[in-house]
């Protein structure tokens, strides 16, 4: 997360530890809790996200190139298929590829605390 947002959330952090040690946080209502946690989580889940991405990507980036080797080992093995059939798989490849190519751009121009263009789903 960037400085700015981090300062923010260890404060509201540091206040809300220091609140339910205190005694008014034994009183408090299950509104006011459920809000204490909706401040975190407005915080805390884009940085799960994020993470949980930028932390995927490789993996999925990994497997990616290993399918594309075995499109091409394999493409030539399949004496059977028709012209119509061999253009449809590589219509999709080259469609998955770009798309794998602007996934690759898209994480090399953002920092790790930036909202990427593109989700895990």
């Amino acid at each position: 997360m960037d400085e700015p947002t981090k300062a923010a959330f260890m404060k509201d952090i540091n206040e809300t530890v220091e609140w339910l040690y205190e005694d008014a946080s034994k009183s408090a209502t299950k509104d006011q809790l459920q809000n204490k946690l909706f401040v975190f989580k407005t915080i805390g889940e884009p940085i799960k996200r994020r993470h949980a991405y930028y932390d995927e990507l490789d993996v999925y980036f990994r497997q990616f190139e290993k399918i594309c080797e075995g499109i091409q080992s394999q493409f030539n093995k399949y004496p059977l298929l028709s012209d119509h059939q061999r253009s449809e798989i590589m219509s999709k490849h080259h469609e998955v590829s770009e798309f794998m190519e602007n996934v690759k751009a898209d994480r090399k121009e953002k920092r790790l605390d930036q909202d990427p263009a593109f989700t895990i789903d």
